[in-house]
């Protein structure tokens, strides 16, 4: 069987990719500030469920404008 993921419909849509990079790079600044990560823990676990809520504080701490670049405008250029 080969080993390679399978590429997901959306997976090369602009919208997508910005917010895999915010993840990222939040994931990225959480292990350097030796916090854990919801990957770190089994789904649904006390633990996964207690990072889930901090890893989204965090996120919610991201600057509005670079939000803003992530949520996906509608054909009338309203945000989804």
């Amino acid at each position: 069987m080969d080993q390679a993921k399978a590429q997901r419909p959306d997976d090369d849509d602009p919208a997508f990719l910005k917010a895999r990079a915010l993840a990222l790079a939040l994931v990225a600044i959480r292990r350097a500030q030796g916090k854990p990560n919801p990957n770190d823990f089994p789904i649904g676990s006390v633990e996964w469920t207690q990072v889930i809520a901090d890893f989204a504080a965090d996120l919610m701490r991201v600057p509005p404008d670079i939000l803003q670049s992530v949520i996906p405008k509608t054909p009338n250029g309203s945000a989804e």
